[in-house]
């Protein structure tokens, strides 16, 4: 499952070399393409009498191939989870297959539950095809729910696994970092027989299946959450209020304003850079920029949080 917001970071040369290492150990792939490799493959199984496909895609951040990358002459990259192609493929799908499953790299970094747009979204997929939604990106575990679709289907939804195994460049000050959620699934006579779930802890440089009574977090917590509709607003309103002022400062540096929190030196200093020097690190700032614009989770937060102070709060 190539799909993520870092397959991209040596560009399309790393990405062919990705594929290539990926082909020649006789492996296959999911998720991007490229000019050499054109075709975005969907992966056919048939396990017990039960014909799978599973498809992966991610939300849009650096490297993904959208509509204006390719309109900016992009041919490479992985597949946009909030595109209308994917989505139709997943329709499409069900109609050729039993069990459709959709993994799906997106979501807000560490927090505890899922932003409520993922929480549609995903159910949409489940409406238009899929089984199953496994998704992962926020590097913590998050609940999962069951959803009946509209024409009667029963179908699960996995918001986040956590991690499996990362390698840190930075000390962890957050246990839940070290763990992760592996599904596994059992299928038979046309749909999905079983889930169980493994649970794991990284330890160093190694892993190590754990007891669910080890996690930092219990699945019944999290899970009772989604479940309960003001349980889940609060918590949700708690994340994007706490996440909310790290975007402040993306713009104050993106756009040289002055701070509060900054001493009145460095914001008289940021005034003549605003006056003189201006174009100093403006690529860095113009990337920031588009961070902060154009990934939808980061969209998501912002938007709760000033809808919610400027026109619901009290």
């Amino acid at each position: 499952m190539l799909a993520n917001n870092h397959i991209a970071d040596w560009g399309e040369v790393g990405i062919d070399a990705s594929i290539e290492q990926i082909l020649e150990s006789q492996a296959v792939y999911a998720g991007v393409k490229t000019t050499k490799h054109s075709k975005n493959p969907t992966l056919f199984y048939s396990i017990n009498d039960t014909q799978i496909a599973l498809v992966n895609a991610a939300e849009s951040q650096f490297g993904m191939l959208d509509s204006s990358s390719e309109f900016l002459g992009a041919g490479y990259g992985y597949i946009d989870c909030f595109g209308w192609e994917f989505v139709a493929h997943l329709q499409a799908l069900k109609k050729e297959v039993d069990v459709v499953i959709a993994v799906i790299h997106a979501g807000l970094e560490n927090a505890a539950q899922p932003l409520p747009q993922f929480r549609e979204l995903y159910k949409m997929f489940c409406d238009m095809g899929a089984d199953c939604v496994v998704a992962h990106h926020p590097h913590i575990i998050q609940g999962y729910e069951d959803y009946l679709t509209k024409d009667g289907r029963e179908s699960r939804i996995f918001y986040s696994l956590g991690n499996f195994f990362f390698s840190y460049n930075r000390v962890i000050t957050d246990p839940l970092e070290l763990q992760g959620l592996s599904v596994v699934l059992r299928f038979d006579r046309g749909k999905i027989a079983s889930y169980e779930l493994v649970f794991s802890q990284q330890i160093g440089e190694s892993l190590e299946e754990i007891d669910s009574s080890r996690l930092c977090v219990s699945m019944e917590s999290l899970n009772a959450i989604l479940r309960d509709e003001y349980a889940y607003k609060q918590a949700i309103m708690e994340i994007v209020t706490q996440a909310y002022p790290q975007y402040m400062k993306y713009y104050e540096y993106i756009f040289l304003l002055p701070s509060r929190d900054n001493s009145w030196l460095t914001n008289i200093k940021l005034f003549i850079k605003s006056l003189f020097f201006h174009t100093r690190y403006l690529e860095s700032r113009q990337a920031l920029l588009l961070h902060n614009i154009n990934i939808p989770t980061h969209r998501f937060v912002q938007e709760l949080y000033l809808k919610y102070v400027l026109y619901y709060k009290g």
